[in-house]
């Protein structure tokens, strides 16, 4: 039988440190890859939506102009 020295307590304990270590690792990363499959698909959405985005605006400073353009007038043009 082999003998249990305190070097090899240690040696032990840092075999499974180490695999800890990398099985820790391998989860993150696991996971920052789930994390950058998201973001892509977040992007995606956001580029598809960005033409909407456009049109919305336009419409809505459009019937901006046209509220400005009628308050002004409504105030300004007296009719007699």
């Amino acid at each position: 039988m082999s003998e249990i020295t305190p070097d090899s307590v240690q040696i032990a304990r840092l075999e499974e440190r180490m695999s800890t270590l990398a099985r820790d690792l391998e989860m993150q990363t696991n996971a920052l890859d789930e994390m950058r499959k998201q973001l892509d698909e977040v992007l995606k959405a956001l580029h598809e939506a960005k033409g909407g985005w456009r049109l919305m605006m336009l419409l809505g400073g459009g019937a901006a102009s046209l509220g400005g353009i009628a308050t002004w007038a409504l105030s300004h043009v007296t009719i007699k």
